[in-house]
């Protein structure tokens, strides 16, 4: 085929449609936006009536108000169907008439596009033996301009004429102008209508009628319509005296009513300009076939167009055709009538839309059916054995003819189309364009099928190296042996199966990765030991049989509780911990709390988390690592998920026999989550002091705590954590979360549906991907907590600072403050995580927005000049230090100072910071702060204050102020312990003695009433 491209020769054109009837108007593709003009309908005049009365001496309706004018801009949103805007145009109100109690005019209608409106005019009073003249209606109000005003009737006084027996005269009101594109309109005046400003209409004049003393009826004078648009219609005048009576008696009517002018119709007009539609590109489906698809490629938004083209065979000029760009840029078109033979030229000459049109010349050649192109070739894998092709290049309609290792046919019904259930081997592709009246045949396209990657089989040997192309069988036990080291490796595979009588075994620190199923036949066994992994690539992969699954606890006593998920199927809490005492099962109701599951009897659900007590035999002060729990059944896989009710907190745990990343979870379920994840680590002894339904109960304490900022531990790290003696487990959190482990996680306010899944399933430390390689299974040994070993990632900048907060006698509690990205310094779940203030003897934090976090993200870049409040609570009185535990990124080699805003103290923590404290809540004390170093001064500075001294004479302090109350006293040794306070002071004058019984500096801080604040040392 051969592809012209064209220039368009249209230019930018403005449209402008005049609509005065209510219907729908349908935007041209391209058009955004609209200048739209309005103008309301005038109010119609007021009528009048003469009842049959000798007493009678007339009526007069008041004129109608003309319509309002509004103007503005309507944006428009492109769909391929065009936009289409609905529209009412206001109709002019009617005016008074017979059966009407008033005889009162209608009100204008108002006249609305889109989001441009403008008002009728009010209807002029209509005139009766009550209200004989009628009052003038008001101009519609609103929009850009205001109409005018309909004037009232008025009746002049009776005047005897003896020459023409005249006795009065009845006026009409005149209508009032609709308003104009500039002015308001213009407002009736006596008989005459309002005159038309420009864009506006004029107001219908009014009418009079003498009252006459003649014996001649005369009839009542109606009022004259309003012009268009808007204008109001004037009202109508009646007769008097006689006249009503010679009416019924000469043959009229008893009632002689007369109608008030209709209102002039409102208007609407909308200006746009015109795009230039244009074709660069012409493509279409190589075919011999009579109907074709043509694409073309150009300035082409979205909306509906009608295509103008000629054909050269056979000839004709002025067809048209269709077309729906739904993505800009890009639309098709079927050409029809093309030959069954030869060629033919089609060339468009204009693209038009609505009533926009441009003018073009683009052309394209069809030639007979061209060999079909080979896309994408699928070669047999252990997971599907059959092969695939994908052929480009095809005519729909027509038919693909294969031969080779199957002879056999298809019909084209999609280009490209995909040949499926392919042998291996060689495989002949020619397409024939079944409408032509004789098939024409395509040259020949050859495709190659591979090979299946071979079944590796272990029969005591492997009978080949297997790769994660290769399935695996286990024909024969593998790893029974404990002297045969050299089984003891790890191994991918696409799929695995056990043959029944074969026990497969993985060793510790060793990892099954595959890329589907694991199959495990009847008599077969497939245990792996602790620490290790199965992962699995594919989602949709359908396990089958079971495994066990083990995993040994870290060293409990009797009382410890240890929080598993199951990672297989239809397993029991009992079976997990058999020795466990019968009510020390439990799971967790995010509502009414834990909830016991007597004697174990119930199943662990994928994902749900539980919480299950050390055997009965355990030793209370001992402890042990428990090395029975196994988990037996198929191993979980793919999706599993769990809807979470906004707000509440819920035990949940990886369904996985494998590690997975919290990173890549709490990332997955972003919204769901409030963001930060807490693992229990059982360091404190369960003690008869804290609060529970148990004699001994848990502080919560010892929940480690991780979000996407990092993790804090809850004790000081242990120099030999692989001791088994030791029952402490204090490793920071960092973001792998062990197989069988549980933890608790925070709905957001939102709540709602969270997942788990293969993706976040780790290898070597990154989640698994399918195409690459990894040579070992991320660490899955860090049980109760998450591993320790760092992880690094290009996509995350991370620079932290871990500090503890601790005492001699063991009180200790972390924070964590970092610069993350993604972060920023406001509130944000994922980075930030709160206090719960768990510890029953102390809490440390950071302080942002009033919240007490013990995990803190803050914006990046680091500045140095940044500052983080620290806050504690302490049940204790005494000694504490302030440490770094230790810092990565920026802050690895970045200084790092405390300040103590009581003591007034900035100290370089390289070395812990040491001081004393009373109990109580500290949340203005200190603040982390990282100034370069030629700025920082270890010192106490006395602040003084206008008007207050303090002084020290034979270990009397006294503070007096020459205007100001005193509020508060505070009194510390150099130590920073408070050894005077008294916050209820209220006077000018204090005294203070016997403070301190030894010779020491003090430092003295006086807060007046004011809020000012002098601090002074002293020596006493």
């Amino acid at each position: 085929m051969v592809i012209c491209f064209s220039i368009s020769i249209s230019t930018y054109s403005q449209t402008t449609k005049t609509l005065t009837t209510s219907g729908e108007l349908e935007i041209p593709a391209g058009v955004t936006s609209l200048s739209v003009q309005t103008w309301g309908a005038g109010g119609g005049g007021g009528g009048s009536n003469e009842l049959l009365t000798l007493l009678s001496l007339g009526s007069a309706g008041g004129g109608g108000g003309g319509g309002a004018y509004n103007q503005g801009n309507v944006s428009v949103t492109a769909i391929p169907t065009n936009a289409k805007i609905s529209y009412i145009i206001g109709q002019g109100g009617a005016g008074g008439s017979y059966g009407s109690a008033t005889l009162n005019g209608l009100a204008g209608g108002q006249t609305t596009f889109s989001t441009i409106a403008a008002n009728g005019g009010q209807g002029g009073g209509g005139g009766t033996l009550l209200v004989r003249a009628g009052v003038g209606g008001t101009g519609g109000l609103g929009g850009f301009k205001n109409g005018g005003n309909g004037s009232s009737a008025y009746l002049v006084a009776i005047n005897l004429n003896p020459l023409n027996l005249q006795i009065g005269v009845n006026r009409s009101g005149g209508g009032g102008g609709s308003a104009g594109t500039a002015l308001n309109g213009n407002n009736a005046s006596g008989l005459t209508g309002g005159m038309a400003v420009a864009g506006g209409a004029a107001g219908g004049n009014g009418s009079e009628k003498q009252l006459l003393l003649s014996l001649v009826a005369s009839p009542n004078v109606p009022g004259s319509p309003g012009g268009f648009p808007g204008g109001g219609g004037g009202g109508a005048t009646g007769g008097g005296l006689v006249n009503g009576l010679l009416n019924g008696i000469l043959g009229g009517s008893s009632s002689d009513v007369s109608n008030g002018g209709k209102g002039g119709d409102g208007q609407i007009k909308v200006t746009y300009t015109c795009p230039v539609y244009s074709i660069s590109n012409l493509t279409a489906d190589a075919a011999c076939v009579q109907t074709s698809a043509i694409h073309l490629i150009g300035n082409l938004p979205i909306g509906t167009y009608t295509v103008t083209y000629n054909r050269s065979a056979p000839a004709a000029t002025g067809l048209t055709a269709n077309m729906v760009v739904e993505t800009a840029g890009t639309g098709t078109i079927n050409v029809v009538g093309l030959p069954v033979a030869g060629s033919s030229t089609i060339t468009i000459t204009e693209l038009k839309s609505v009533d926009c049109v441009s003018s073009v010349n683009a052309s394209i050649t069809f030639d007979r059916a061209v060999k079909p192109t080979t896309g994408t070739i699928t070669h047999p894998t252990c997971a599907e054995p059959k092969g695939t092709v994908v052929l480009d290049n095809l005519v729909i309609g027509g038919t693909i003819h294969q031969t080779g290792v199957a002879n056999t046919s298809y019909p084209i019904t999609s280009n490209p189309q995909t040949i499926t259930g392919l042998d291996s081997g060689n495989y002949n592709f020619v397409v024939s364009n079944g409408i032509c009246s004789s098939q024409t045949v395509s040259d020949i396209t050859s495709v190659t099928i591979d090979n299946p990657p071979p079944v590796r089989t272990w029969n005591g040997t492997w009978d080949g190296i297997p790769t994660i192309e290769n399935k695996v069988i286990f024909a024969e036990s593998y790893n029974e042996d404990p002297e045969n080291l050299d089984e003891n490796v790890n191994i991918e595979a696409c799929s695995c199966e056990v043959n029944s009588g074969a026990h497969v075994t993985f060793k510790t620190g060793r990892y099954l990765k595959l890329r589907n199923e694991v199959i495990v036949n009847p008599a077969g066994s497939l245990t792996f030991e602790n620490n290790t992994s199965l992962v699995q690539l594919n989602d949709a992969a359908e396990n089958s049989g079971e495994i066990t699954y083990k995993r040994h606890t870290k060293p409990v006593k009797r009382y410890d509780f240890t929080y598993w998920s199951s990672p297989v199927e239809e397993e029991f809490l009992k079976d997990v911990s058999p020795l466990t005492l019968g009510d020390k099962y439990y799971s967790f109701n995010p509502v009414s709390g834990w909830q016991i599951h007597y004697n174990g009897n119930q199943e662990m659900y994928p994902g749900e988390g539980y919480i299950i007590r050390a055997p009965q035999s355990f030793s209370i002060t001992d402890p042990t690592i428990d090395e029975t729990p196994k988990f037996t059944g198929k191993p979980n896989n793919g999706e599993v998920k769990k809807n979470l009710t906004a707000g509440l907190v819920y035990l949940i745990g990886n369904p996985y026999p494998s590690a997975i990343s919290a990173d890549a979870f709490l990332s997955e379920n972003d919204s769901k989550l409030e963001g930060t994840l807490y693992f229990w680590t059982h360091n404190s002894p369960p003690s008869i002091n804290v609060d529970g339904d148990a004699i001994y109960n848990y502080t919560a304490n010892d929940y480690a705590t991780y979000n996407l900022t990092g993790g804090i531990s809850t004790a000081i790290n242990d120099d030999d954590p692989n001791d088994p003696d030791d029952n402490f487990n204090n490793a920071t959190p960092n973001g792998n979360i062990a197989a069988a482990q549980a933890f608790f996680a925070p709905a957001s306010e939102m709540g709602g549906e969270i997942v788990f899944n293969n993706s976040m399933r780790l290898l070597d430390g990154e989640v698994m991907d399918d195409g690459e390689e990894y040579d070992e299974v991320r660490d899955n040994s860090q049980f109760f907590k998450l591993e320790t070993t760092s992880k690094t990632t290009n996509e995350i900048e991370k620079n932290r600072v871990w500090l503890n907060l601790s005492n001699a006698e063991g009180a200790f509690k972390q924070t964590l403050v970092g610069y993350i990205s993604g972060a920023t310094n406001d509130y944000e779940g994922k980075f930030d995580g709160i206090s719960y203030d768990g510890n029953q003897y102390l809490d440390f934090y950071s302080v942002n927005q009033a919240l007490n976090l013990a995990i803190q993200g803050r914006a990046l870049p680091f500045q140095q000049k940044d500052s983080v409040v620290l806050g504690y609570k302490s049940t204790i009185a005494g000694d504490f230090k302030i440490s770094i535990d230790h810092a990565d990124g920026v802050l690895a080699s970045q200084k790092v100072f405390l300040e103590d805003k009581v003591l007034q103290v900035l100290h370089d923590l390289k070395n812990p910071y040491s001081f004393t404290t009373e109990k109580g809540i500290f949340n203005d004390r200190f603040v982390l702060r990282y100034e370069d170093k030629n700025a920082l001064v270890e010192t106490v500075s006395d602040s003084a204050v206008e008007g207050v001294v303090i002084s020290n004479k034979n270990k009397t302090i006294t503070i007096a102020t020459t205007d100001e109350i005193i509020k508060t006293i505070y009194i510390y040794d150099f130590s920073g312990r408070l050894v005077y306070s008294d916050t209820e002071v209220n006077l000018e004058t204090v005294t203070i003695r016997n403070v301190s019984g030894t010779h020491q500096i003090l430092i003295v801080t006086v807060v007046l009433e004011n809020g000012k604040k002098a601090v002074k040392k002293i020596i006493y």
